[in-house]
């Protein structure tokens, strides 16, 4: 009887450590399907970037060369025209009295991965 139970359990057991290294080596591919993923949307992750920082700058040219007084309806949420990589970007400018602070934000996106950058200027 002993002999039958110890043939038994050999086999419970490698059928476990043969599932376990199959789950082990799932998890493995799962992760590098997902890093390789990541590493083929840099060029995405770098135009979105590009991109928000246009319209960053378009939102401080808006300020500073098309705004007369505090009328800043033209500078709020104004696409970024002539983007010739297939990006879309928009840009807004709000300004705080109080702190006398000009802030400039620049949406930008390509693909699925979209990028917001925001500059600050604290005039006096």
């Amino acid at each position: 009887m002993l002999k039958d139970d110890k043939g038994q359990a050999m086999i419970l057991i490698s059928v476990m450590l043969g599932g376990l290294i199959l789950s082990a080596t799932a998890i493995a591919g799962l992760l590098m399907y997902f890093t390789l993923q990541q590493s083929t949307d840099s060029l995405s992750s770098a135009a979105a970037l590009f991109s928000a920082d246009a319209g960053v700058e378009q939102g401080l040219y808006c300020y500073f060369y098309e705004v007369s007084g505090n009328n800043l309806a033209p500078c709020e949420n104004q696409p970024v025209a002539g983007l010739k990589n297939g990006t879309v970007a928009t840009s807004t400018v709000t300004y705080d009295a109080a702190t006398g602070a000009i802030v400039s934000e620049g949406d930008g996106m390509s693909g699925r991965t979209s990028r917001v950058l925001q500059t600050t200027i604290y005039s006096q």
